[in-house]
């Protein structure tokens, strides 16, 4: 399952019927709340690696434990079943505590192996039981062997789009300019009059309790005077603190809040994009902080995949405008995606905001390779029907022409090493 369905297992809900005295119906009131015992989640359940070409060194994952639970819970051991193999595990120091909400990721390496596919599990025990696990595949191909991916074009007439606005003291003009130019954003929204979307902003301020829940409810594509409503919402202030933590901000957004104080944002079936506005560097790295908010790269990676495993072709996007070249975690994840990155220092980048909005709302289009191809070798078939019209950068293909829904497109390639 996803990591929405695993979390799920650890709710408990309760309803409470209230009567009026002069209601007609009685009004119903629902609340959940954390477990009183620690509860420890590896997520996401499954990690998938490559394929890559034999003689490749795998691109470096991470699997993470976090405790989902109302108190304290210890991790005493975390097992690689079956050792030895292509995976290494690089373990931090046990027994380990972690608090309600905190996590710890355990970094995977890779090593060069024979071709095939290669599996294993990281287990994490906790009071001498296996609590948690995560799975880990590896597919390798012989040398100079092409692969063939498959994918179900999917149906993106819904798309949740989330800002994610730095709030702290420098970033006024950079707020001005976003709100003054979503027109270009959004226009594209407005070509096709059958897409709908919903659309939310929160902050990069997690620390302060601002990142992470919406500044307002979400709006939508009925809402009128969409340019003004928006505006308003993204015109968050400079008061927010200086360890911005976007990265932490979208998945609070999207996976703690997403049933609660975000209700009704995300849709299970709607496309997601992300599109984060920051002129710092994300500061998830700085393990001084709480150690609920310092999480690795690939964990907010493996949360979006995990969030809309459920859809073909997994349509999220993440786009980002950054101080390119100095925000190397924000930048990571959006390559990641295939997503559009800006360089906030470039005073044009607000009509550049039509780039976002193209891919946003054309995500149809775009589609992520388990591997980076080899320049030149990838071949695309819609319905047997061979297309020149691509665009390939990283892993993500991009076509030209948005292909129907449910059309097979298959991208043949060369894999190379990351």
């Amino acid at each position: 399952g996803n990591a929405r369905q695993t979390r799920a297992r650890f709710k408990r809900s309760a309803f409470l019927f209230v009567t009026f005295v002069d209601a007609p119906a009685p009004l119903l009131l629902s609340a959940t709340a954390r477990g009183v015992t620690g509860t420890v989640v590896g997520e996401p359940p499954l990690v998938e690696i490559g394929p890559i070409t034999q003689g490749c060194l795998g691109e470096q994952r991470t699997a993470t434990f976090e405790n989902r639970g109302g108190a304290s819970a210890t991790i005493t051991e975390l097992r690689l079943v079956p050792l030895g193999g292509p995976f290494t595990l690089l373990l931090p120091s046990l027994p380990l505590t972690l608090a309600p909400g905190a996590a710890v990721g355990v970094p995977i390496v890779v090593g060069a192996v024979a071709a095939g596919v290669y599996d294993a599990e990281i287990q994490a025990v906790v009071q001498e039981e296996v609590e948690a696990t995560v799975r880990v595949q590896l597919a390798v191909a012989p040398p100079g062997e092409f692969v063939t991916e498959s994918f179900e074009a999917a149906d993106v007439s819904e798309v949740d789009v989330l800002f994610v606005v730095d709030n702290s003291g420098s970033m006024a003009d950079e707020q001005a300019l976003l709100a003054s130019n979503f027109g270009a954003f959004v226009q594209s929204a407005f070509d096709d009059s059958s897409l709908r979307f919903h659309l939310g902003v929160t902050t990069t301020d997690v620390l302060g309790g601002t990142g992470g829940p919406l500044v307002d409810d979400h709006l939508t594509d009925a809402v009128g005077n969409l340019e003004d409503r928006f505006a308003e919402q993204a015109l968050v202030g400079v008061a927010g603190g200086g360890f911005e933590l976007g990265l932490e901000a979208m998945r609070r957004a999207v996976d703690d809040f997403a049933d609660t104080l975000n209700a009704g944002f995300l849709r299970d079936d709607a496309a997601l994009s992300v599109i984060i506005v920051s002129d710092e560097e994300d500061n998830g790295f700085d393990t001084s902080l709480d150690p609920s908010v310092v999480r690795p790269v690939e964990t907010y990676i493996e949360v979006l995949e995990a969030l809309k495993s459920n859809l073909q072709n997994t349509p999220v996007l993440v786009s980002v405008v950054v101080a390119v070249g100095n925000a190397a975690r924000y930048e990571t994840v959006a390559r990641s995606f295939g997503g559009v990155i800006l360089d906030i220092t470039d005073p044009t980048w607000g009509a550049q905001l039509s780039q976002i909005g193209d891919a946003t709302f054309g995500l149809q289009r775009l589609f992520r390779l388990g591997a980076p191809p080899v320049a030149g070798s990838v071949v695309v078939t819609v319905d047997g029907v061979a297309t020149t019209s691509f665009t390939v950068d990283g892993e993500a293909v991009t076509l030209d022409d948005a292909p129907g829904a449910g059309a097979l497109v298959e991208i043949t390639y060369q894999p190379g090493c990351p």
